[in-house]
């Protein structure tokens, strides 16, 4: 398909390609495990700064990506707090960071990260300030079929013995875990962007450093 693919994820992810008895024990399996997650993510969750949690993951990305993968990165300096876990915070970034590699494996590809405030929709003053996440990439893009389901568990379009299939599924269920939304924007041949939306727990204020409780 030539046409953008966008999407917003939401709701829970299913386990395709087993059947019978074996499809029930693994939505179960990976429903509670997710429930007990969420619940451990919940009581571990403080108030971080994701412009230090983005800084440490574009180090450990930029040491480990090959020279053919240009790194641009567009950080905005104001950025409100928000209440996450930071550990699993970097390990949302590092596995979007991988997956737009893997998209440009094997030729040149510009992989760009970013983070910003959210623009408020129509200047909506009571709409929640919120924190945007995003990695983006100029590799193959992803069809309308693909995007339907890259958030469940073990699928994934690589050859086998080249992936699990549970990067961008353990990504969504971190995101879910701390209140956030995922989004994916994607053309054939054009890329792909996955943006991040975290709830802001602080407003920041025009000075950028200072954070100050919103309201």
């Amino acid at each position: 398909s030539s046409h953008d693919t966008k999407r917003i994820i939401a709701g829970s992810t299913g386990v395709s390609g087993v059947r019978g008895h074996h499809v029930r024990l693994c939505r179960t399996g990976v429903r509670s495990s997710g429930i007990c997650a969420q619940v451990f993510i919940a009581l571990h969750c403080t108030l971080i700064d994701l412009r230090v949690v983005t800084m440490e993951g574009l180090n450990l990305f930029s040491a480990l990506a090959p020279p053919s993968i240009e790194i641009r990165t567009q950080i905005s300096q104001a950025i409100p707090l928000v209440k996450a876990d930071a550990t699993l915070a970097l390990h949302l970034m590092m596995n979007l960071c991988t997956n737009a590699y893997q998209a440009m494996e094997g030729a040149d590809g510009v992989l760009t990260i970013g983070l910003r405030n959210s623009e408020q929709a129509g200047n909506d003053m009571s709409t929640p300030a919120r924190v945007e996440l995003w990695v983006s990439d100029t590799g193959h893009g992803m069809d309308a079929d693909t995007v339907e389901r890259i958030f469940e568990p073990f699928f994934t379009t690589r050859s086998v013995g080249q992936g699990t299939g549970l990067g961008l599924s353990v990504v969504h269920g971190i995101v879910e875990s701390f209140g956030a939304s995922i989004t994916v924007e994607t053309k054939i041949g054009a890329g792909t962007t996955f943006r991040v939306f975290f709830p802001a727990a602080y407003q920041a204020n025009s000075v950028g450093d200072l954070m100050v409780p919103g309201g």
